[in-house]
């Protein structure tokens, strides 16, 4: 196309094909592309290579962590969902949509020597507890937590109630004050739903608020089932299935192209529902799985802007936990280094972590916390 006659917005395509545009820049794009046919055709001409890219026979390579995380989590289908936090689902997204970088994982600084001994699990528990206090000490009177007061985009208030609420189930042996902050936590979600089972306002991005906001009542209720709790659950998920696309997946409000994160989240909610016998999830789920199977995009590469990337390492975690091999141990250590190193120490904010990553400017110190916290566990 001749350089005089190329959309402007055209330089934009590579980041938004790589997931990398802000939430509010990629509204704009995709309403650009309802109107300019050239940048429309573009974006279908290169999904259409990548398409025939991943069609290609793959040649024959040294042997790489992904495969045997698929491997391990296929073997483990018949065993019990909790505490697996995403599955074969979880291992695909990382595939997709992170990419297992190689560079992310070299680049971070190698556990010490002591991180083999017994002392670095206590000292994880003992991170990922101070987390937990920090947590309860940020909640407000009504059980949520406020996003704009740590930094994060008030339109996903639901979804920043929801991470805590995760962090603080994950715990084995809760305090009663941990107890209290989940109880005021899950009244919190409860009444942040609507009458149609959707929580929080609609807006671009609020398919994260429904996903994480389900998957942590269920979670929740996992610990202790509740008649009332189930209805809301119940009416969550009228929500999901409804807004499934006719592909299988699930994406951005108003968006007709599925999204691999926001799909994971609403098929570990699926999972786990599935395992506690909540009704009329088995389709969704069945759909769900399938498109995170069968779709994939390149490696998004993007250099994190700190040490940690907390939404990376909170997935990949995940799926390493379920590895019992050494390279895939060596990784989760390194990981967990990083997030131990980089806790603050002193100060009002002693025990949460710095929201300094690439999603930090839209989850705040909240976001940073609870995933750190999940991740150490």
């Amino acid at each position: 196309m001749p350089a005089e006659v190329m959309c402007p917005r055209c330089e934009d395509i590579a980041a938004f094909l790589a997931d990398e545009l802000a939430i509010d820049e990629r509204v704009a794009f995709e309403a650009h592309l309802l109107k300019c046919e050239r940048c429309s055709d573009a974006v279908k001409s290169a999904r259409s290579i990548v398409s025939l890219l991943h069609s290609a026979p793959r040649a024959e390579v040294s042997r790489d962590l992904a495969p045997a995380i698929l491997a391990t989590l296929r073997g483990q289908s018949n065993t019990p969902l909790w505490p697996r936090v995403a599955g074969l689902a979880a291992a695909a997204a990382i595939i997709i949509t992170l990419g297992l970088s190689k560079a992310w994982l070299s680049a971070r600084p190698r556990p010490a020597a002591p991180l083999a001994s017994t002392a670095p699990r206590e000292s994880e528990a003992a991170s990922a507890t101070r987390a937990l206090d920090w947590l309860c000490k940020a909640q407000e009177p009504d059980g949520s937590w406020s996003a704009t007061r740590w930094g994060g985009d008030r339109r996903f208030e639901v979804a920043l109630t929801a991470l805590p609420l995760m962090a603080l189930l994950s715990s084995e042996q809760p305090t009663p004050e941990h107890s209290t902050a989940v109880a005021k936590a899950v009244d919190a979600l409860m009444k942040s739903q609507a009458a149609n089972g959707s929580f929080g306002d609609a807006f671009f991005g609020s398919c994260y608020n429904q996903g994480i906001a389900t998957l942590a009542l269920l979670r929740a209720y996992q610990r202790q089932p509740d008649a009332e709790l189930k209805r809301t659950i119940e009416a969550a998920f009228d929500v999901i299935r409804i807004t499934q696309t006719a592909s299988g997946g699930w994406g951005y409000l108003g968006s007709p192209q599925p999204h691999p994160a926001v799909t994971l989240w609403n098929v570990d909610a699926l999972k786990l529902a599935a395992a506690l016998g909540i009704a009329n999830v088995q389709p969704s789920l069945d759909r769900g799985t399938r498109w995170m199977q069968e779709h994939s995009s390149p490696p998004r590469g993007a250099t994190p802007a700190s040490d940690v990337d907390f939404y990376q390492a909170f997935f990949l975690a995940s799926v390493l936990k379920q590895s019992d091999d050494a390279p895939s141990r060596e990784k989760l250590a390194t990981i967990r280094h990083a997030l131990l190193i980089s806790q603050v120490r002193d100060g009002s904010d002693s025990g949460s972590w710095a929201p300094d990553d690439q999603w930090g400017r839209v989850g705040g110190r909240l976001y940073s916390t609870a995933l750190a916290s999940l991740s150490l566990r």
